[in-house]
């Protein structure tokens, strides 16, 4: 009986056939009781033509409503199916998305790699992954890590050559299930373990040159029904472990370019200290004799007297201009100490070790109220005398100097130095000139230097993350200007 309901049910168009056949016999015998005189068994099997035709017309409309309600039925079932099929793939790809996220979403480290693996044969249920790099100019694997059956391998390394890894190196990816010892025979590993299927992806830098692989492996066939959601998830986890690796591969070159740098900077401050001391040496010596001649000076004439002060000149020019090298090169590769300092206590230290050129100019030095910043307290300092020391010393002959120095903060909380002057200027087309070493406009023996104090000045405030820049014309004094940020 319960088989017969069922049939039914799957072929309701049946039961349209056995409704028409109650129907026609239904009729057949409310026309005996009530409208034929004919026997009843005339009138069920023999009826007249117009009858035949109502009760098939009836049976018609039955059958043609039963396949209606078939088809109808047919198209619910299969959308219920569909609809059942669609949840439970909904819920194995969220279950895969969970894992992909408890997988790919690891901190970096030197435990990544082997996190990775395990999430990926416990999402994947197989019984192998592995992560390897290549070396030795890709014809060997590393293993970054390697989990069988939840345990990690210790780190091994093997030929490309006859094994699965090697094809995929050439290729993004590979699938082998149930044939890959037949197609790798000299893999012993694969034969050792008795794995039967093998599904890898290669990893590649940014330029798409290939990094490494990452696979998984099985001593099980692979779910051909599954295949394309595994290759999907695999892949998903290969773009982690991607960019894992390109970041520790740029890591890496950042650090070794860090160390060379580091090297080059130790040999510059090396090589400038011994050329200092060298340098040094000499001029120390040409000055002692230089100062020995000078002794005895009534004993040259005017030409030799001349050639002599020029000699010392010309030594006490070399001698400054190596201690000028010397800070512009310690300016360069000394890290920056700041601390919390008052500039207004800081210009109070570059006048007073001014107070000479001062006085002997009649310069005035109006100074409005300075901030307290984050500054290397050395480098500040120098920076301070060397553009006031500037001011002065660029003054115009036909009146005494007047300087000012003032500070705002700008809308991007950064401080706006000016130290102002009614010197003898410049044409601004050298602004950018006067900043670089040894650039000079004027000779030495109408202002005196070395050329230096400019690029010192403008390398101080780089290393405060500011700049600093010159406005001037001939005869009309000159602005410099540089910022500091307020933190």
């Amino acid at each position: 009986m319960t088989k017969m309901l069922k049939f039914l049910k799957q072929n309701i168009w049946l039961i349209g056939v056995l409704l028409g056949v109650v129907s026609w016999f239904f009729d057949a015998f409310v026309d005996y009781l009530f409208f034929s005189h004919d026997p009843l068994v005339e009138t069920l099997l023999f009826p007249s033509p117009s009858e035949i035709w109502m009760r098939s017309l009836n049976l018609f409309i039955l059958v043609v409503f039963g396949l209606i309600v078939q088809f109808g039925w047919n198209r619910q079932n299969k959308i219920q199916e569909d609809l059942r099929l669609s949840q439970e793939q909904g819920r194995q790809c969220l279950n895969q998305f969970r894992a992909i996220l408890d997988g790919t979403s690891q901190h970096t480290g030197e435990n990544f790699f082997s996190s990775m693996v395990k999430h990926l044969a416990s999402t994947l249920n197989v019984h192998y992954a592995f992560i390897g790099n290549l070396i030795e100019q890709r014809t060997k694997m590393q293993s970054l890590a390697f989990v069988s059956d939840g345990k990690l391998l210790d780190t091994m390394t093997y030929e490309l050559d006859g094994t699965p890894c090697g094809n995929i190196s050439e290729k993004s990816q590979c699938l082998y299930n149930g044939d890959v010892q037949s197609k790798f025979p000299k893999d012993v590993y694969l034969k050792e373990n008795d794995i039967k299927s093998y599904l890898g992806v290669s990893l590649v830098d940014m330029n798409g040159s290939p990094l490494g692989i990452m696979s998984i492996m099985d001593t099980k066939l692979l779910d051909e029904n599954e295949i394309e959601n595994m290759q999907s998830t695999l892949r998903a986890f290969a773009a982690r472990v991607e960019a894992e690796m390109r970041r520790i591969k740029v890591e890496n070159k950042m650090q070794h370019y860090a160390n060379k740098l580091e090297q080059s900077n130790q040999d510059l401050q090396d090589f400038a200290y011994i050329a200092s001391h060298d340098l040094k040496e000499p001029l120390r010596k040409i000055n002692i004799l230089g100062e020995m001649l000078e002794e005895s000076l009534e004993t040259f004439n005017d030409k030799q007297k001349k050639i002599i002060t020029h000699m010392i000149n010309g030594a006490n020019r070399m001698n400054y201009l190596v201690d000028d090298l010397l800070q512009l090169g310690l300016i360069k590769t000394k890290p920056t100490t700041l601390v919390e300092l008052d500039l207004n206590k800081v210009v109070s230290a570059a006048l007073e070790e001014l107070d000479l050129q001062i006085i002997e100019t009649n310069a005035r030095i109006d100074v409005e109220d300075l901030p307290t910043l984050k500054v290397d307290k050395v480098y500040i300092q120098q920076l301070f005398n060397n553009l006031i020391g500037n001011a002065i010393k660029y003054k115009d002959p036909s009146h005494s100097p007047i300087i000012t120095i003032c500070a705002k903060k700008n809308l991007q909380n950064i401080w706006e130095f000016k130290i102002a002057d009614n010197g003898i200027g410049f044409d601004e087309k050298y602004a950018e000139k006067i900043f670089k070493p040894f650039e000079r406009l004027h000779n030495h023996e109408t202002y005196g230097g070395t050329g230096m104090g400019l690029s010192i000045c403008k390398k101080i405030i780089e290393r405060h993350n500011g700049t600093l820049t010159a406005k001037s014309s001939i005869g009309n004094g000159t602005t410099f200007t540089f910022t500091i940020p307020q933190e």
